[in-house]
């Protein structure tokens, strides 16, 4: 995964990017409300 984003445009946005593995069966609900809840900051 990491090398697919070596190509990414916004290259700084990556030092702050923090990817992790979850067992929940709805985990990409809970990281769209994270993103939303953070950005509503």
């Amino acid at each position: 995964m990491w090398q697919g984003l070596q190509s990414f445009a916004y290259r700084r946005s990556l030092d702050r990017l923090h990817i992790a593995v979850s067992d929940l069966p709805q985990s990409a609900i809970l990281g769209a409300a994270a993103l939303y809840l953070d950005a509503m900051k």
